[in-house]
């Protein structure tokens, strides 16, 4: 991962982004635009995110910017992360993505090792993160931004509370 940007965050809970991935030779460099819909249920206890590449040129009034020079773009139809509150050491995720990366040959044993390991290690990164926010990069974002943080802190009370 090269870098992410967000281009917009018109709510609290709606932004648009682009992920910027660096592919070895002879693979081109490769760039994500998804939108996020985060849709929290507190009756449930849990939170839905609908991600998909927008079809047009602008999302609620914020222009997309062209794809880098020498990157090639990926297009998400449509995904979804869901997470569920189950315990205090419990959490269900499900992340369900249909993806188009446009690499025209893709050998079988890497797709699914990709689909059987991938996400495995984002949860790994994610726990990793979790457990070292102290003095991260991170908790100075939270830091920055108290009230939209606080924010989500509230959801995330009502949820439990609920």
């Amino acid at each position: 991962m090269k870098g992410v940007t967000v281009v917009s965050a018109p709510t609290k809970t709606r932004k648009l982004v682009i992920y910027h991935m660096s592919f070895p030779w002879p693979l081109s460099d490769r760039e994500l635009v998804v939108t996020f819909n985060a849709l929290p249920n507190p009756e449930d206890k849990s939170c839905t995110i609908v991600m998909a590449t927008p079809q047009t040129s602008t999302y609620l009034n914020s222009e997309i910017p062209p794809c880098d020079r020498g990157n090639v773009r990926i297009n998400v139809p449509i995904g979804c992360l869901y997470v569920k509150y189950l315990s205090e050491n419990l959490t269900r995720v499900v992340f369900v993505v249909s993806a188009n990366s446009n690499i025209r040959y893709l050998p079988r044993w890497l797709v699914n090792f990709g689909s059987k390991h991938i996400m495995y290690s984002m949860m790994a990164t994610l726990r990793n993160k979790i457990e070292n926010f102290e003095g991260s990069i991170y908790e100075k974002r939270v830091q920055e931004k108290p009230e939209y943080y606080n924010f989500l802190r509230e959801k995330i009370d009502i949820s439990l509370h609920h």
